[in-house]
C-alpha cells in the first residue's frame, strides 16, 4: 500500500496504526498481522459471528461464478443504481468516498472522476480482487480492502461520504454497523444508504430469492432460527439478508447521531427473475406505490 492510503487504514482489532513490511501489516499496539494479497489488504477480524460467515461464503461463490464483469457496466440495475447516484456528484466532488459492501465496484467506477480518493469494503475476497481488476483495466485509482462491516479498519473521522447500497442487511447487527459508519465519517459527513424494506414484494418473493429475515417480533425469529440454526444458511443465496421497517432504520440513525435527512423510496431497476418475462412490465409500475416497495433509502448527515 502506498503512504497516503496507509495513513487511513487502521488495525480493525484495536483501531491503532498499522506498518507496512514487504506483504504484511503488522498493528503498533497489539502486534496483529494482517497479509496483503495482490494489493489487498485482508484486514478480517478472527472469530467471525454466524451471520458474517454465512455472507462471506455464499457472496465468495456469487462474485466467483461472476465472468466478464466489465459488461455489467450497462446492467439495466447497475444503470439505474447510477441514476440514482448522479444527484450526488456535486456533494462528492473532490472528497474521500467510502463504498462500503463494494462488491464489483461499478459505482465506484462512475465516480473515479469526481472523489479526491476512493477506499471500497467488501466481505468477499473475489468482490475486492474483481474490484481491483476492474479498476486498473480503467486506470483509475482507488484502494480496495476486505473487510466487514463490524470492524471497518479506518481511522475515525477520516471519510467525508459513504455509500452503503444496498448492503446493511447482511450482518445482524445493524446497530453496531451503523455505529461503525458514524465512527468513521468526519463531522458534516453524509451516508448514502439503500436498503430493503419490509413490504408485500420483499416478505414473499425476497423468501422464495433469497431467504431473507424480516425484523418482526416473534416472526423474524422464528424465519432466522430456521434458516440459520436449522438449514445452516443452504436457502440464504445472498448471505444473511434482513429486511426492516423505515422507521427501524430510521429510529436506528437517530439514535446514533444521525441527522436523517430523507427516507424514502430507491427508483432502481429490479430483475423480477422469478416472473414470467411478459408479466414484469406491468409488474413493475405497482412497486413504486408504498405495499410493494422493493427497496427503500436513507440518507443522513453526521
Amino acid at each position: 500500500m502506498d503512504k497516503e492510503n496507509l495513513v487511513l487504514v487502521v488495525c480493525p482489532r484495536c483501531q491503532s496504526s498499522l506498518i507496512q513490511s514487504k506483504n504484511i501489516l503488522i498493528c503498533k499496539r497489539c502486534g496483529a498481522q494482517y497479509a496483503i494479497y495482490d494489493g489487498i489488504p485482508i484486514l478480517l477480524q478472527n472469530g467471525s459471528t454466524k451471520d458474517v460467515k454465512i455472507s462471506q461464503k455464499k457472496w465468495d461463490i456469487q462474485y466467483s461464478n461472476l465472468k466478464e464483469v466489465e459488461k455489467f457496466v450497462s446492467d439495466p440495475m447497475i444503470v439505474s443504481q447510477r441514476d440514482f447516484l448522479n444527484s450526488y456528484k456535486s456533494k462528492i466532488k473532490n472528497h474521500v468516498l467510502l463504498d462500503l459492501g463494494c462488491g464489483v465496484a461499478w459505482q465506484s467506477l462512475f465516480l473515479a472522476k469526481e472523489a479526491s480518493q476512493i477506499i471500497g469494503i467488501d466481505i468477499s475476497q473475489e468482490a475486492v480482487r474483481k474490484s481491483n481488476a476492474l479498476f486498473k483495466k480503467n486506470k483509475e485509482k482507488a484502494v480496495f480492502i476486505q473487510a466487514d462491516f463490524l470492524h471497518i479498519p479506518l481511522k475515525d473521522k477520516s471519510v467525508d461520504v459513504i455509500y452503503w447500497g444496498l448492503a446493511l442487511e447482511y450482518v445482524k447487527d445493524t446497530e453496531r454497523a451503523i455505529k461503525e459508519t458514524y465512527r468513521v465519517l468526519k463531522p458534516d459527513g453524509l451516508i448514502i444508504a439503500p436498503f430493503p424494506p419490509i413490504s408485500l414484494t420483499t416478505f414473499f418473493y425476497h423468501q422464495l430469492r433469497g431467504g431473507d429475515i424480516p425484523r418482526i417480533p416473534v416472526l423474524g425469529s422464528f424465519i432466522e432460527y430456521i434458516h440459520v440454526k436449522v438449514l445452516n444458511g443452504k436457502y440464504m443465496h445472498f448471505g444473511y439478508g434482513q429486511t426492516f421497517t423505515t422507521r427501524y432504520i430510521k429510529n436506528i440513525f437517530e439514535k446514533t447521531g444521525f441527522t436523517v435527512n430523507e427516507i424514502g423510496y430507491y427508483n432502481t431497476y429490479y430483475p423480477l427473475v422469478l416472473v414470467p418475462s411478459i408479466l414484469r412490465s406491468s409488474l413493475r409500475g405497482i412497486l413504486k406505490f408504498r405495499p410493494f416497495w422493493p427497496f427503500a433509502y436513507i440518507e443522513a448527515t453526521k
